[in-house]
């Protein structure tokens, strides 16, 4: 029992050192590092329109990868979108963690929404007792089609289709093998927002 108390009290603490680093010193760091990052000016408009959301997921496969950030994940933060296009733009691949795999997909996945605004950013935090700390905190897109919630992370579209929101939080392939303790949503604009019903 005390065994179970202190895991209990060592994933609580975790998850109170996370959300602050989300919430105070990641838009910090984010805007602070923008300000360095060569960047252009985009439309979603300038990238080929696919006529399907699976010709899509194609394209965003091969022009993105995922690259561990200098100290894997404790400090990380958004890019921005500017940056990310200038990459594509530069190099024809977008490199970034899942932080910026995820920005760049939500801003990308637009045309394939139901809805604009159904396209999220979503930061989860698994049990780290469960799975090694560096992959415990996790980014994801997550956005809706034919009333359906899908997933893509890391740059990657999740084959799995879900009813409700919180399902698609804990179902998607990086997070059903583990206990989901938190999660925070933001739109596209990186504003944090209630989790959508349902």
């Amino acid at each position: 029992m005390h065994r179970e108390k202190m895991r209990a009290f060592v994933a609580q603490t975790y998850v109170l050192l996370i959300r602050a680093w989300l919430r105070w010193g990641k838009p910090v760091r984010s805007k602070v590092a923008g300000w360095f990052q060569p960047k252009v000016a985009f439309e979603v408009g300038d990238i080929a329109a696919f006529d399907s959301l699976s010709a899509f997921a194609g394209w965003l496969e091969q022009h993105t990868n995922w690259r561990a950030d200098p100290v894997r994940g404790l400090f990380d933060l958004y890019p921005s979108l500017g940056h990310l296009f200038w990459q594509l733009e530069n190099d024809g691949i977008v490199e970034d963690d899942c932080d910026g795999l995820s920005y760049f997909s939500a801003a990308c996945v637009a045309p394939y929404c139901d809805s604009p605004a159904d396209r999220y950013l979503v930061d989860i935090v698994l049990d780290p007792f469960e799975i090694e700390v560096s992959r415990s905190a996790h980014s994801i897109c997550i956005f809706r089609r034919d009333a359906k919630w899908r997933v893509i992370s890391n740059g990657v579209l999740d084959a799995g289709e879900w009813d409700t929101f919180d399902a698609a939080v804990r179902g998607n392939s990086y997070a059903r093998d583990y206990t989901v303790l938190w999660w925070e949503v933001r739109d596209v604009n990186l504003k944090r927002v209630s989790s959508p019903r349902p």
